[in-house]
């Protein structure tokens, strides 16, 4: 899976990271009463999201890679649902359409095949941060 943030001026959506995501266990990645009271937002989208082998860009937002530009380089290929709909002829093919107000939206194998190679560029031009700068996030 890939990590990205939003961000503002553009609006865009930059990611900085990847992982490997862990098969969802019920009961174990799923938030408690305490985590919904201390994040309202966690009643909608309760489910957690355990992952191993991350890897991070050591650089900042603005160095990370940009969903508006994957977007424009592949179009309709970037999603795996806009592909399928397009090769069937029927459904929606507007990748940005295809985002809205979801947690997570599965790229085609080119889409991730584009993030993958752009990542790791940002990896020899920026490095990534260690485990040591991970353990030290608060």
């Amino acid at each position: 899976m890939f990590m990205g943030r939003l961000v503002e001026r553009p609006n865009d959506v930059m990611i900085y990271g990847r992982a490997i995501a862990k098969r969802y266990e019920e009961g174990t990645d799923d938030a408690t009463e305490d985590d919904v009271r201390m994040r309202y937002w966690r009643r909608k989208f309760p489910h957690y999201i355990r992952m191993h082998s991350p890897e991070f860009m050591g650089g900042t937002l603005a160095q990370g890679v940009s969903l508006n530009e994957l977007l424009d380089s592949l179009g309709v290929e970037a999603f795996e649902s806009t592909r399928r709909n397009w090769e069937a002829g029927r459904g929606n093919t507007d990748p940005r359409r295809s985002i809205g107000p979801q947690p997570a939206v599965l790229l085609s194998a080119q889409g991730s095949a584009w993030v993958n190679a752009q990542l790791e560029e940002r990896f020899r031009n920026h490095g990534k941060l260690t485990p040591a700068d991970l353990a030290d996030v608060r």
